[in-house]
């Protein structure tokens, strides 16, 4: 069986697609001490980032975790963040007959 090759605007949806999305898995470690979060990759979608440790420090702002990343030196040094927020319960609004 013969697959078809994807349109050219299918192609463009795919690599914007892998420009905006990112995910990486595996465990992490928690030092109180110094508030950094070191996630220790198990697998990525990008490859040579399976096996790489990445700490980061995080705070707990207003509900938000907030993570960060500070890299370069300075003048030129690059800050990212990563925010998580839980989201509020969410009761079963399903009703049943």
């Amino acid at each position: 069986m013969r697959v078809p090759r994807p349109a050219e605007e299918d192609a463009a949806s795919k690599a914007e697609a892998f420009d905006t999305y990112y995910s990486y898995y595996g465990t992490w470690d928690y030092d109180a001490g110094t508030s950094v979060v070191t996630h220790h990759v198990k697998s990525s979608i990008i490859p040579a980032e399976t096996g790489l440790d990445y700490a980061q420090t995080v705070t707990l702002e207003g509900g938000h975790l907030i993570f960060t990343v500070r890299s370069g030196s300075p003048g030129t040094e690059t800050v990212r963040k990563k925010i998580w927020e839980r989201l509020p319960n969410v009761t079963n609004t399903r009703t049943t007959r």
